[in-house]
């Protein structure tokens, strides 16, 4: 009974580590894809004239069905902006999390076309085309590694089904002409 405790104890701290890291992955993978159509977004509000502040307000508004996640990031970046917060501290709260790159290059876009005063709408185009990319390789790694993992499902069941299929008929005749 001791072994048995110790493993269920094991298994309840592992496993949900594990689910809860999981989720988290995919959550900030997600955030990775919403931050593409958040920089399409920006890019064309601000070919239209506005301001940073006033295109994340629309975000903000209109953009929840696009951006289910990213949502909560851009309206806390809009309380802060509304409680008076410089531009740059309110981005840097926007682009935290390091292991969104996509978000995170966004920002620092951002923070530095508010220093310059220089146009965003080239080097959104050049986030957005990287960030096509890398989803293009990850998913091609994907589609390999599926691959590899049917090879051996037709293995452990096709192969067998295959040499019935082919011996049968040869096993049958071996034993008619030994019968004989």
């Amino acid at each position: 009974y001791k072994r048995q405790g110790l493993l269920a104890s094991a298994a309840g701290f592992i496993v949900p580590r594990r689910m809860i890291r999981g989720m988290g992955a995919q959550a900030e993978l997600r955030q990775n894809l919403e931050a593409v159509e958040l920089c399409h977004m920006t890019r064309m509000l601000m070919e239209a004239g506005l301001s940073l502040e006033r295109v994340l307000r629309i975000i903000g508004r209109q953009g929840r069905p696009l951006l289910p996640i990213l949502i909560m990031r851009i309206d806390r970046f809009n309380r802060l902006m509304k409680s008076g917060a410089e531009r740059t501290q309110a981005l840097d709260e926007l682009g935290e999390n390091k292991r969104i790159p996509v978000l995170r290059s966004y920002v620092v876009l951002m923070k530095q076309s508010s220093q310059l005063g220089a146009g965003v709408s080239a080097s959104l185009d050049q986030i957005i085309e990287e960030a096509q990319n890398v989803e293009r390789s990850r998913i091609r790694e994907e589609t390999n590694r599926i691959g590899a993992k049917m090879t051996v499902v037709m293995m452990a069941f096709m192969l067998p089904a295959l040499f019935i299929l082919i011996g049968g008929p040869a096993v049958i005749s071996i034993a008619d002409a030994l019968a004989r």
